[in-house]
């Protein structure tokens, strides 16, 4: 996972963390198994699973032929409050934590 070393130099100045994944990665039809995968490796970090929100959205749904709309982007982040963004674009990975 390469946000370890930012996971863990949270859980080392004990941050509360909250990860915000806008797919489940379900591109080939795997959604529930990516977000089981996303919630087991978190929480090799301390994060517990209710500090993971992984949003399975109609216009934000993963595949290299879709384009995901900002403005759906924006209004799910600003739901969440005060975070921290990294994106991937080039691979359409968006995971936001949230502090």
């Amino acid at each position: 996972m390469f946000f370890g070393p930012l996971l863990l130099t949270c859980k080392m100045n004990q941050c509360d963390v909250k990860v915000l994944c806008l797919s489940n990665g379900n591109a080939d039809g795997k959604g529930n198994i990516r977000k089981h995968e996303l919630i087991d490796s978190v929480k090799k970090f301390g994060i517990v699973e209710e500090n993971v929100i992984i949003i399975d959205h109609d216009l934000l749904q993963d595949g290299f032929n879709n384009a995901w709309d900002i403005t759906v982007i924006q209004d799910i982040v600003t739901k969440y409050g005060k975070y921290l963004v990294i994106l991937l674009t080039s691979i359409n990975i968006f995971i936001l934590l949230l502090l």
